[in-house]
């Protein structure tokens, strides 16, 4: 052991001295005469035992004591050496984080062996008391995985920083990221690449900050950034784009690249909200914003965000009742022989007759039914109602020898769901329609979606008799190596290519090509938004077999479309149909 006497007086330091004379387990000993002499050694390296005088030149042992820094208290055991038997002063210095307090007339070899060795044990048991309890607090602040903050660490340090920004009228922000597309990681690779992901991930959003700004995993792949003294507004912009800039580069595990994105939301402090709840639900309004905008990207929080993410909370919530409060209906658009315009079909169009927002047509709340799986039961619900609508009609009107198709719209999380083949299957059976009957319609971006997938469950209904449609063509990413790939039956051609047909002479040509296209690969051929005479006419010169549209009819009710087939039955039954064009 290394001990330090600091004593002022020469003849006390010599009978410590001689007290511990021949004392294997001391090292060395070394003496400072005063509190500054004192503290420049125990600056330079660290001792086991101080016996410290409280009576010194220039301050007292205690003040000492008191002034030392506390990594000194780790390393080292202090016995307060006094001349004065005061239980006040032994009291305080212990309390101040001495072991012992001892009498300069009890300096002898067995007393001060005695209390060095007690002191010892004394500081051991402190020390194994102070890392057990620094264990804790990290166990208690610190993320397990990742090693920074912890959930509730931020949410302590959130709550007084802003306590402080409000002292001082500073502003302060609040980033909320979410990784994009984590699961995927965790589904192909395993959780545990998942988990060296988020620890690589931490590192790198970490090393981007500035001093002072405090980064925590909140759970899952969702990380929280506080940053604090925001002084100007191009502040939190900047931390934002470092942030994003961190994952630019692709994440090296076993030799794998794996490229990450992150979708951040900001909320600042005041502008926002006041207190930590209402900033972090400002942070993951505008989170959720920057997600649906297309991930990798971060959105400010506004007022219109909030009003967008109530809505759609609101909308979760009452999807899950919806079928069960029997508030969903189908609507049926009529289609229409493009030669005799004939009723040969009809396409069910899903509306919700909310409680609160009325009647609701499918691009306010099939998005979220897609996000949270609603769309499932929903789409089940579609099958069934509009296969016994069809076969009540069949039966109501005896359309024996006329029979109507029905066309339901398919997404890509139906198409990949396990169940659709069996859904699809009991709509059948239960109604009693034929196959043949039965249309589905899908769009390329949900054929791509899960190609292998796609193509089997496509084929399995071809080979049902089930009619495939492809919906929307002429627009977006339309390949056709899709209608080489799949089974389709159909060509649905996009209502936004009919626009201006009749003085834009580009696009008047390019709906002829996908018509002429669409009967040399011998697929029936839709048109989608025909609503003059001009573009029904110049789709029934070039061919087109059916035409859908508001020139004959908006989605209606049910028993409205009813009427419409029963006025074409009695002119039918008054008329002759015209003789049809030999193709």
């Amino acid at each position: 052991m290394r001990l330090l006497i600091i004593d002022d007086d020469e003849l006390d330091r010599m009978a410590i001295r001689r007290a511990l004379r021949g004392e294997s387990s001391l090292e060395e000993i070394i003496e400072a005469e005063n509190a500054a002499q004192a503290i420049e050694l125990l600056s330079r390296q660290a001792y086991d035992i101080v016996l410290l005088d409280n009576s010194l030149p220039d301050i007292t042992g205690f003040d000492l004591l008191s002034q030392l820094p506390e990594h000194i208290f780790h390393d080292t055991s202090i016995i307060m050496v006094s001349g004065d038997e005061d239980i006040n002063l032994a009291t305080q210095c212990l309390e101040a984080g001495a072991e012992d307090f001892l009498l300069k007339s009890e300096v002898t070899n067995r007393r001060l062996m005695l209390a060095i060795t007690l002191a010892c044990q004394r500081h051991a048991m402190k020390e194994e008391i102070r890392l057990t309890h620094e264990q804790l607090r990290k166990l208690a602040e610190q993320d397990s995985l990742t090693g920074v903050s912890n959930r509730y660490f931020f949410d302590e340090n959130l709550r007084l920083s802003i306590a402080r920004a409000k002292r001082n009228n500073t502003n302060m922000a609040v980033l909320l990221l979410d990784l994009d597309n984590f699961k995927n990681i965790n589904d192909t690779l395993g959780h545990d690449v998942g988990d060296r992901l988020l620890r690589a991930v931490s590192k790198r959003l970490e090393a981007t900050l500035r001093t002072g700004d405090l980064l925590a995993r909140l759970g899952g792949d969702e990380f929280a950034v506080l940053s604090t003294n925001i002084n100007k507004p191009g502040q939190s912009h900047l931390i934002a784009e470092r942030l994003l800039k961190s994952l630019d580069e692709p994440i090296i595990i076993d030799g794998k690249q794996l490229p990450v994105t992150t979708s951040i939301g900001v909320a600042i402090y005041p502008d926002c909200a006041e207190n930590s709840e209402g900033l972090l639900r400002c942070a993951d309004i505008a989170m959720y914003r920057a997600k649906k905008e297309g991930r990798n990207r971060y959105f400010f929080h506004s007022e219109d965000l909030q009003s967008e993410i109530m809505y759609r909370t609101q909308i979760e919530w009452d999807l899950a009742q919806a079928i069960k409060n029997k508030e969903l209906e189908l609507f049926y658009q009529p289609q229409y022989c493009a030669d005799d315009h004939h009723i040969v079909g009809v396409e069910a169009l899903l509306r919700w007759n909310h409680p609160k927002f009325g009647l609701l047509s499918p691009d306010r709340f099939l998005d979220i039914a897609e996000e949270t799986g609603a769309i499932i039961p929903i789409g089940q619900w579609v099958f069934m109602t509009a296969c016994n609508q069809l076969k009540a009609w069949q039966t109501q009107f005896s359309l024996a020898d006329q029979p109507l198709r029905i066309a339901v719209n398919v997404s890509d999380t139906q198409l990949c769901d396990s169940h659709i083949m069996e859904i699809v299957k009991q709509a059948l059976q239960e109604s009693g329609i034929s196959p043949h009957q039965l249309e589905i319609e899908l769009t390329e971006a949900a054929m791509i979606q899960n190609p292998d997938t796609t193509a089997s469950t496509l084929l399995q209904f071809h080979d049902l008799g089930i009619n495939l449609s492809l919906d929307d063509f002429g627009t977006g990413f339309s390949s056709f190596v899709h209608l080489l790939q799949f089974p389709i039956d159909s060509l649905k051609i996009d209502k936004g290519c009919m626009l201006d047909i009749k003085t834009d002479t580009k696009k008047a040509r390019f709906v002829r090509s996908l018509i002429k296209m669409g009967k040399e690969m011998e697929m029936s051929v839709v048109v989608e938004g025909t609503e003059t005479e001009e573009q029904t006419n110049y789709c029934r010169d070039w061919r087109a077999d059916i035409l859908q549209g508001y020139y004959f009819s908006r989605p209606v009710s049910a028993s409205d479309f009813e009427s419409l087939l029963r006025k074409q039955l009695q002119k039918e039954n008054e008329t002759p149909s015209p003789k049809k064009r030999d193709d």
